[in-house]
């Protein structure tokens, strides 16, 4: 591919896309984890707990046991036949 190409494909990318950095600048990590937190409370009910990992979520009962988990690639699963 010639740099007239490549210089094509990055303009009409360009008009399309999203700017992306521009978009994490806007991001509140803590907005999003206390919503995220507010949907698992209507979901699971009390008690629960959840943590928030880069690879997914952990969801905890009452007694600390995980009882259920979201990773990419897999979606969520049970822990030890839970579900």
């Amino acid at each position: 591919m010639g740099n007239k190409f490549l210089a094509l494909r990055k303009s009409e990318v360009a008009k399309v896309a999203p700017d992306r950095s521009a978009l994490m600048g806007k991001i509140d990590m803590k907005e999003i984890r206390e919503a995220d937190e507010r949907w698992l409370c209507i979901l699971f009910g009390e008690p629960y707990e959840a943590e928030f990992q880069s690879g997914g979520v952990h969801v905890y009962d009452g007694n600390g046991d995980e009882i259920l988990t979201y990773t990419a690639g897999v979606g969520w699963h049970g822990s030890a036949g839970r579900i």
